[in-house]
């Protein structure tokens, strides 16, 4: 009998060939590029892939507790699919807390990602299943969910380390996983900000805000102010000014060991941490610096391409479908690049 593994399948191994297994009666097996296949009758039983080995990526371990966290509108919305996919997780872990467990799985977009990510405890790992639009932090999707299950209790994975930011403001500190804004009160004139790195004060100038945003987060709303994209596995900060009265570069400043940047404004200011924790803290100072904490991400597959999470984002902002202006991300799309925007009449 002749058996393929299915084109969402293939991506989560690595593999961007087709598997053809001749089976008998008994069953048979097979291993291409490092990845064994075992199969019986019509039906792959048993998928197992290598460890994944690369530079920065830590090997992973086999998983038995996991905290799983779904986005309260697909429980709202697709309450069978949310039923299916908790049943589908709890057969195969403990489902825990998040202060127990051992891996992390966040069902939704970016935004159910990073609420997840802030909850966890030190060291706790986090994959994301992409059920948004762009998943420019997740790394599988709905149809990887077995392969996904798998490859955690096996420990086949690598875990990424990618950079936080810790903020110290006069009401307290705080990490940050994407962006810092910081801006003015609605009701207050536009503030002059200081910006000082070391002992030199490298501009300082009235706008109506300024982002640090991580690596991770140089894609989300930095982009959207014309800051740069930088690799996910950097170790820098991109400030941004939002709307400053003359023009100012975004700048790129590393963040080794103690090096902290400085951001003063002129008038008390609000904190957006983000996208989605509002701080009231009337600061004017604010010191950014490299958290001690690192987020830590599970990969599943080999290194991806460079910028990886720049391709989602300008792959959902050009569209293709016809007046849908919606084009989702998939690892297959992301080799054979975007298709090109649907003209009117275009099937």
């Amino acid at each position: 009998m002749w058996l393929s593994l299915p084109p969402e399948n293939r991506s989560a191994t690595g593999l961007s060939s087709l598997i053809i297994l001749i089976t008998g009666s008994g069953g048979s097996s097979a291993t291409h590029r490092g990845v064994r296949v075992r199969a019986r009758g019509n039906k792959i039983i048993s998928l197992r892939a290598p460890v994944t080995h690369v530079a920065g990526c830590e090997p992973g371990r086999p998983v038995s507790r996991v905290t799983l966290y779904l986005k309260d509108s697909i429980r709202e919305r697709e309450p069978e699919l949310s039923s299916s996919i908790v049943e589908l997780v709890g057969r195969s872990f403990e489902l825990v807390g998040p202060s127990d467990a051992e891996a992390a799985i966040s069902v939704g977009g970016d935004g159910t990602f990073l609420a997840l990510a802030r909850s966890l405890p030190e060291g706790t790992p986090i994959v994301g299943v992409n059920m948004g639009r762009r998943g420019a932090v997740t790394d599988a999707l709905p149809e990887d969910l077995p392969i996904l299950i798998r490859r955690l209790r096996e420990g086949s994975y690598c875990v990424e380390e990618r950079m936080r930011l810790e903020i110290s403001a006069i009401s307290g500190t705080y990490e940050v996983i994407n962006e810092l804004y910081m801006t003015k009160d609605h009701e207050s004139p536009t503030p002059y900000y200081a910006v000082r790195y070391g002992s030199s004060e490298l501009y300082s100038e009235r706008m109506d805000g300024i982002i640090a945003a991580t690596p991770t987060g140089s894609t989300g709303y930095s982009l959207s102010a014309g800051g740069p994209v930088l690799p996910e596995a950097s170790s820098a900060v991109v400030l941004t000014p939002v709307l400053p009265i003359h023009r100012v570069p975004p700048l790129v400043i590393p963040l080794e060991g103690g090096d902290e940047v400085e951001v003063e404004s002129t008038s008390p200011a609000v904190l957006l941490i983000d996208g989605q924790l509002r701080v009231d803290s009337g600061a004017r100072l604010v010191r950014v610096r490299r958290s001690r904490r690192a987020l830590r991400v599970i990969r599943l597959r080999s290194p991806p391409p460079p910028f990886q999470h720049l391709r989602k984002t300008l792959c959902r902002q050009r569209g293709a479908g016809p007046g849908s202006g919606t084009w989702f991300w998939t690892p297959q799309r992301s080799r054979e690049g975007c298709p090109a925007r649907a003209t009117p009449g275009s099937s």
